[in-house]
C-alpha cells in the first residue's frame, strides 16, 4: 500500500529518491491522494521498528509486551472486534504475561437511539469513561451504520448512573491494577476457557462467552431515510432533504435563514443563505464574501456553470473551501430575487460526515423548486 499511495504521488526511483520526493509533498497532498477512493490505501499500526517493533498480534504471542494489567473490550455491535479481536488478544495476554486481563463489552445504547433499533457501535462507550455525556450527539455519524438516524440520543438518568459506574471502575484500575469496586461489581479476570467478560449496561453483569457475545444491527435499523420538503414562501422556493436530518435552530450561522443536517452540528448540511444584492456581481463575489464572515472561511477552488433545475436557469458551483474543521466539499446554487441573493448549498466536511452517496449534494440540488 505504500508503494501505491508514494507512486500515485509521482515518487518513483531509489529508495532515496523516493523518500526526498514524499518529504517535499505538503502533509495536504499526502492526505487527499491516501484519502482518494482509487489510493486502495488504509491507515493501520506501522510496525516501524521503533514505537512498533513488530505488529501487535506478534509482540503479544511473543510475550514482549509490557507484564502490566489490561482492560480491553468491545461495543455490542462490533462483532469482529468482540468475537475475534478482543478474545484473541486477552488469551495472548493470559498464556504470555503474569498479568490479568479484564475484558467488556459495552451494550447500552441511550433511549432514543434505543428505540430506534440502535446496537452500541464503536466508539460509544467513551463519552462514559469520561463522564462527558454531553459529548454523546458528536457521535452520531460513527452510529450510522447501526441506526443512528438524527442526533439526539435521548440521554437521562440512567446514562448518568452509567457514567458514574464506569468511572468508578477505570479510577479503580488505574489505582490498583483490578477494576473491581466493592458493594459495586466484582469483575473477574478473563479466562480462554470461559470467555468471561462484563456486560456493562444499566445492570453491570458478569456473563461467559465473550466470542459470541456480538449484535448485528437489525435490517430496518439501517433502513434508507425518506424526503422531507423545506418550503420558503417569502422567496418562492422549497428543496427536498433525507427525513433523518434536523433542523438546526439558534446560531445558524451569518445570514443563514434555515440549515439542516444530520449530525449534531448538522454536517452534512442543507443552508440557505440571503444576502443584499449590492454584496456580490455573481455568485463567487457574495459567496466568497460569506465564507469571509462564517469563521473566516477561504476558498480553494471554485467551478462555476449555469444550470436549469426544475425549469430555473440559476448559477451554480462546485466549491471546495477552508476553515478550521478542515476542508469542506460544497455545491451551490444561487439567483437573486428581490433584490437580494438566494445562495442554496450543500456541504459536509468529508473527513467527519462524508456524503452517503457520491451523487448526494447534487441529487438534493436538483430537487429545487421555485415559483
Amino acid at each position: 500500500m505504500g508503494k501505491n499511495l508514494a507512486a500515485k504521488l509521482g515518487a518513483n526511483g531509489t529508495p532515496a529518491e523516493v523518500l526526498a520526493t514524499l518529504r517535499a509533498k505538503s502533509w495536504q497532498e499526502i492526505v487527499d491522494a491516501a484519502s482518494a477512493s482509487d489510493s486502495g490505501y488504509n491507515t493501520m499500526l506501522t510496525a516501524d521498528g521503533w514505537v512498533l517493533p513488530d505488529t501487535v498480534y506478534n509482540v503479544f504471542q511473543q510475550g514482549k509486551q509490557n507484564d502490566v494489567p489490561l482492560i480491553v473490550g468491545a461495543q455490542e455491535g462490533e462483532i469482529t472486534e468482540v468475537s475475534t479481536s478482543i478474545p484473541r488478544i486477552a488469551t495472548l495476554m493470559t498464556t504470555t504475561a503474569s498479568s490479568k486481563v479484564y475484558t467488556y463489552v459495552f451494550s447500552h445504547v441511550p433511549s432514543r437511539w434505543k428505540e430506534e433499533g440502535v446496537v452500541a457501535f464503536h466508539g460509544l462507550e467513551l463519552p462514559y469513561v469520561f463522564g462527558l455525556l454531553e459529548a454523546i450527539p458528536t457521535l452520531a455519524f460513527l452510529g450510522r451504520t447501526s441506526g443512528v438516524k438524527q442526533p439526539d440520543p435521548g440521554s437521562g438518568d440512567n446514562d448518568k448512573l452509567i457514567a458514574e459506574n464506569m468511572m468508578r471502575m477505570w479510577v479503580q484500575f488505574a489505582r490498583t491494577g483490578n477494576p473491581s469496586v466493592p458493594g459495586l461489581v466484582d469483575w473477574p479476570p478473563y479466562q480462554p476457557t470461559t470467555e468471561q467478560y462484563l456486560d456493562i449496561g444499566y445492570e453491570l453483569k458478569v456473563k461467559t462467552g465473550l466470542s459470541k457475545a456480538g449484535v448485528t444491527p437489525s435490517p430496518a435499523a439501517a433502513r434508507p431515510a425518506g424526503e422531507a420538503t423545506y418550503t420558503n414562501s417569502e422567496f418562492g422556493f422549497s428543496l427536498k432533504y433525507p427525513d433523518n436530518w434536523t433542523p438546526k435552530t439558534g446560531d445558524l450561522g451569518p445570514n443563514v435563514i434555515w440549515r439542516v443536517g444530520a449530525g449534531s452540528y448538522c454536517v452534512p448540511t442543507v443552508r440557505v443563505i440571503v444576502r443584499d444584492q449590492s454584496e456580490g456581481a455573481d455568485l463567487k463575489e457574495v459567496f466568497t464574501r460569506h465564507l469571509t464572515a462564517d469563521g473566516n472561511k477561504t476558498i480553494d477552488t471554485f467551478s462555476a456553470s449555469k444550470i436549469t433545475i426544475n425549469g430555473t436557469q440559476l448559477d451554480q458551483a462546485e466549491v471546495s473551501y477552508t476553515g478550521a474543521a478542515g476542508k469542506y466539499d460544497s455545491l451551490v446554487i444561487g439567483l437573486v430575487k428581490k433584490g437580494k441573493w438566494v445562495v442554496i448549498e450543500v456541504f459536509t466536511v468529508p473527513a467527519y460526515f462524508p456524503f452517503t452517496t457520491p451523487t448526494q449534494k447534487a441529487d438534493i440540488i436538483s430537487t429545487i423548486r421555485f415559483q
